[in-house]
Formats: structure tokens, C-alpha cells, sequence
């Protein structure tokens, strides 16, 4: 028997949600990471991209595909109205940022093996880049966000915005943090020292502040208070355990990634500490951060389920 649209619903806006918020985190970190990290790679470009581009395909190209089938899916579902409408837009951003991702950057980067990252390839590929992928996913994102505030809007607005900050910076950092940590990492063996340094600081000190570390470790000063002010369904023993997850998460990476691993990277290359980072890097961080990222599913579903039925069955059914 197939399920009714009311119980199909929360799970198509579930999906769309955590796959929209991590497409941005994604294209963000290509956009402002990856990119000027690629103009200084010289030598070794063919395994480096190689490498690359292998890892592309299930950490960027298929959520992105799969973004662009919950976005009409969950379109198609909706009753005619405002939220239709929200929808609407917001799934014609999500088609330009991951039609630019198959049509543009994908194209430009299966010839990087051969060509590496050229100055004429970053002077096209930037402004392509930012208007058709950044922005268009930014501007999904703040609707993504709008119609969150509007399905939960039975919540008191304090421990909505809290439960909507935490989830929105928890499946960002899912694409952000992803791509570093399941596609950089595993090019990083081949850059070799000559062109290590000049890679390693390429970025912005600032950008990197603001775009991958303060959403990544913001979380965990939101979810003290939403201890307290948590929306209906949101039971306090889980929110103590997803707490409990992220605390390990900044104890670990405070303790042995940043001071053991990533700070002597810093100075200079060394494949046996890359060799250590990929080996140790799900065993001690991506098995908690995969655990936090279920939990938080499940808690949109538990305080979803909270909703009063009739508004449920209203919205969901049309």
C-alpha cells in the first residue's frame, strides 16, 4: 500500500531540507575553498584531480541530483497556495545552482586532469560559479529556511529559531565539511610538497572563520538553551545527547586533530600525517558526526509528528 501524502510529506520535506542546506555548504566550500586552493596545484595535476573528480560523484554530484528530484517531488505534493508558490521558487533555484553544477562546473572539472587549474579556467569559472551556484543555492537556503518558520510556526519563536539555527548550520557544515573531508582529504596524498604550502594558504583566514568554522562549531552554544526552550517533540534526554555528540566533536578535534594533524600541515607537507588524518578521521569524528546527523532527522520527525493533526492534514494533504 502506498503512503498516504500526510505521511509522505514530512519525510520529501525532510529530504529537501537536509539536501538544500548541504548543497549550499557544498558549492560554498568549491566556490571559496577549493578553487583558490586550486590555482597553486602545479605538479601532480592528473592524480591530484583524478582523485577529485572520482570523489565528486557521490559526495557532490549525487546529493545535488537527488536535491533536484526532492524539490519537485515535494512541489508537486503541495497544496495550491503560499506554500506552492515558496516552493516553486525555491525549486527553480535549486534546478539553476545544480544544472550550473552539472552543466558548468562538472564539465570544467573532467578536463582538470589534463589542463589543471588554469588562470583563464578560474577566470571563467568564478563569475559562472557565483551567480549560477552560489547565489541560486543561497537563495534556496533562505527560503528553505522561511518554510521551516512557517511549518513549525505552532512553536514558541525562541525555541523554533533555535531548533531552525541548529538544523540548518548541522546539514550546512554537512556539506561543507564534507567536501574537506571526503574529497579534499583524499587528493591531499598527491599534491606533494613542492606546491603544499602555497595550496595550504591559499584561503582567507576570514572566510574560512565565517563559511566553515563558526557553523561547524556554532551549534553547540545553540543547543544549551534549546535544552530549556525546545519545541513540543523534542525530548530533552535527546537534545542532551546530540549535545553530548557535538562536545566530543569539538574535545577531539581540539585535542588531536588541530594540535596533532592539521597545525603541522600548516608548516609543511607530510604524507604520513595525511595518511594518519584519513585513517582516523571517521573512526574518531565522521561515525559521531554521521550518529548526530540520523539524530537530527529523527528530532525534525518527532517535533513534525508534534504538530495539531488538522494543520497537519491541511497543509499536507491540500
Amino acid at each position: 500500500m502506498n503512503p498516504s501524502p500526510s505521511a509522505k510529506a514530512p519525510w520529501l520535506l525532510l529530504a529537501y531540507l537536509v539536501l538544500c542546506f548541504r548543497h549550499l555548504g557544498a558549492v560554498l566550500m568549491l566556490h571559496f575553498f577549493n578553487y583558490p586552493g586550486f590555482r597553486n596545484i602545479h605538479e601532480h595535476v592528473g592524480p591530484v584531480f583524478e582523485t577529485f573528480n572520482r570523489r565528486m560523484v557521490p559526495f557532490v554530484y549525487v546529493p545535488a541530483g537527488l536535491l533536484g528530484l526532492a524539490a519537485l517531488a515535494l512541489w508537486r505534493q503541495a497544496p495550491a497556495g503560499l506554500l506552492k508558490q515558496w516552493l516553486a521558487v525555491s525549486a527553480g533555484l535549486c534546478a539553476v545552482s545544480v544544472g550550473a553544477t552539472f552543466g558548468i562546473a562538472a564539465t570544467v572539472f573532467a578536463g582538470l586532469p589534463a589542463t589543471g587549474f588554469t588562470a583563464a579556467i578560474e577566470s571563467r569559472l568564478l563569475p559562472l560559479g557565483l551567480g549560477l551556484q552560489v547565489l541560486p543555492a543561497a537563495g534556496a537556503a533562505l527560503l528553505a529556511l522561511a518554510l521551516m518558520n512557517r511549518y513549525l510556526r505552532e512553536a514558541r519563536p525562541v525555541g523554533r529559531w533555535l531548533f531552525i539555527a541548529v538544523f540548518a548550520l548541522l546539514f550546512y557544515s554537512f556539506g561543507s565539511s564534507g567536501v574537506e573531508a571526503d574529497v579534499d582529504y583524499a587528493f591531499w596524498p598527491f599534491i606533494g610538497a613542492a606546491d603544499w604550502l602555497s595550496y595550504r594558504h591559499s584561503g582567507s583566514l576570514g572566510i574560512f572563520v565565517g563559511l566553515f568554522l563558526l557553523p561547524a562549531f556554532l551549534p553547540i552554544l545553540l543547543k544549551i538553551p534549546l535544552i530549556w526552550l525546545r519545541p513540543a517533540g523534542l525530548p530533552k534526554g535527546l537534545v542532551l545527547l546530540s549535545l553530548a555528540a557535538y562536545a566530543w566533536m569539538f574535545f577531539i578535534t581540539a585535542t588531536y586533530f588541530v594540535p596533532k594533524l592539521q597545525l603541522p600541515l600548516d608548516k609543511g607537507f607530510s604524507r604520513p600525517l595525511i595518511e594518519e588524518l584519513l585513517r582516523n578521521n571517521f573512526l574518531l569524528r565522521g561515525s559521531v558526526i554521521l550518529a548526530m546527523y540520523a539524530l537530527m532527522a529523527w528530532l525534525f520527525l518527532r517535533v513534525a509528528a508534534a504538530r495539531p493533526r488538522e494543520i497537519r492534514v491541511a497543509e499536507l494533504v491540500g
